[in-house]
């Protein structure tokens, strides 16, 4: 899988998807991306198609030990880069691939683009060394949404629909963060406009999925 990030190309070591649909939901927190992918889940499920919704961190072991920092303290980053990629190798032999092999349309909400966004932006930390902890224990996503909005509305979003703040959702970490989703580019990375109506987002994304589920089938037959 090739990436473009920040102008530079990075070549990731992963298998594409054979079977099923691979959809991941990317941005900064408060961008929407969970409520779309939850909100497409649901209508695939109404529309009969065989769909599965899951998010990072997993409940898995690594998945529960990030899960947990996540409310209290940022664990070290370079503790935080390997657990994250530990999480994915679980996710990906024990979750993902089980439901990909059945036909599934999984809808991943964060993936392997959150590590660079947010890990790899860090003092000190490279996103090479991202790129490189997770090498072999990916997938290619069939396609990855990617949810632009600006920091600052994104922050306000989420103060107003929660108590409480996660020790990622700090204004400074979503500005360096966001500048890092603006520059991916891929064949398989979609660019949305997050301040669009939700309805609108919903049927952009749908109508993505739809088209590529069209081309799974007409590829097998």
């Amino acid at each position: 899988m090739q990436l473009v990030v920040s102008g530079a190309l990075y070549d990731i070591e992963c298998p594409s998807v054979n079977n099923g649909l691979f959809v991941v939901y990317e941005g900064i927190d408060g961008c929407g991306k969970s409520s779309v992918a939850t909100a497409v889940h649901n209508i695939m499920v109404l529309k009969d198609f065989k769909s599965a919704y899951k998010a990072e961190p997993t409940n898995l072991y690594y998945g529960e030990k990030l899960r947990r920092a996540s409310t209290s303290k940022r664990l070290g980053v370079n503790t935080e880069i390997q657990y994250f990629a530990e999480d994915r190798r679980e996710d990906r032999d024990i979750i993902l691939l089980p439901l990909l092999n059945a036909g599934y349309t999984v809808h991943l909400d964060r993936y392997v683009y959150s590590s660079i966004a947010y890990q790899g932006t860090t003092e000190g930390v490279s996103i090479k060394k991202v790129v490189e902890a997770n090498a072999h224990v990916l997938l290619e996503p069939s396609i990855c949404f990617i949810f632009d909005i600006n920091p600052k509305t994104a922050l306000e979003r989420v103060t107003r629909n929660r108590s409480s703040a996660t020790a990622y959702e700090k204004l400074t970490t979503l500005c360096r963060a966001q500048e890092i989703y603006d520059s991916f580019a891929a064949s398989n990375i979609y660019h949305i406009d997050a301040t669009k109506p939700l309805a609108t987002i919903i049927e952009e994304v749908l109508l993505q999925i739809l088209n590529l589920h069209c081309n799974l089938q007409y590829e097998k037959n």
